[in-house]
């Protein structure tokens, strides 16, 4: 029973692989029968062929090769002969050559020859030699001077008070001195000046302690001005003294020892 179904599995199988041998077959048999379609190729597209000579025929001859179009020629350039001049042709440096003048009726006249150039004699003394002139030595330029700086206003106004109080003091009169200072440095409250002539002020009339409440604040405005600040440690050593205070005092006049 086994062997027969064996049998017939195989028979099928045999019999499957020749039906697809046959319609294989009959694919490609069809696909030859059917007629191919023409394609057309543009004429631009065509390049001529010039035709293959055969190994029998002549060669062509000149003519032939003549009437074949081809890339035009150029012309070879003509080349010249130099002209060729013998010595005996040149003019010689002393004679000029003589113009040519032709006239009206044809016949050729020769001008004279002007008469040679007599050239000048060059002395075989040497020429004086001039000494050159001395130069002036360029001077050294002097150093651009900084513009001055213009002040403002309010502080020329009150440097004009301080003027007038410096004056007052100058004469032993403090009181006529102190209100023109106290007007200065409601002018300009910067003013080092005017705060220092009202602790002198202040110094004159008998009143360190208040004379060195004024000078504390000159020595704050004149930071900047070591001239001014020396003198400024100098009151205040001889109002700390005054006071009592002898180790301030010295402190003082130790910093404008050092200015």
């Amino acid at each position: 029973m086994i062997r027969m179904i064996r049998v017939s599995m195989e028979r099928s199988a045999v019999t499957r692989f020749l039906a697809g041998s046959a319609c294989f077959m009959a694919v490609v048999f069809l696909s030859a029968c059917v007629p191919r379609q023409y394609v057309a190729i543009p004429p631009e597209w065509r390049t001529s062929q010039p035709p293959v000579p055969s190994t029998g025929a002549a060669p062509p001859s000149p003519k032939q090769k003549a009437s074949v179009p081809g890339p035009p020629l150029k012309e070879a350039p003509i080349i010249k002969r130099k002209p060729l001049f013998k010595e005996m042709d040149l003019p010689k440096a002393s004679e000029s050559p003589a113009p040519v003048v032709t006239p009206k009726n044809g016949e050729s006249q020769v001008h004279p020859q002007a008469p040679p150039q007599v050239q000048p004699q060059v002395s075989s003394q040497p020429e004086p030699q001039v000494p050159p002139q001395a130069q002036p030595r360029p001077q050294p330029k002097e150093p651009a001077r900084p513009a001055p700086v213009q002040e403002p206003p309010q502080h020329l106004a009150s440097m004009h008070l301080v003027d007038q109080a410096k004056t007052s003091l100058a004469q032993g009169k403090p009181d006529a001195a102190i209100p023109l200072l106290e007007q200065a440095i409601q002018v300009d409250v910067y003013n080092g000046d005017a705060f220092l002539g009202l602790a002198r002020a202040w110094h004159a009339k008998g009143s360190p302690k208040k004379a060195l409440e004024f000078a504390r604040k000159a020595e704050i405005l004149f930071q900047n001005e070591p001239g001014k600040l020396k003198e400024v440690y100098r009151l205040e050593a001889e109002l700390y003294r005054e006071i009592g205070d002898p180790r301030k005092a010295e402190v003082y006049r130790q910093k404008a020892a050092r200015l």
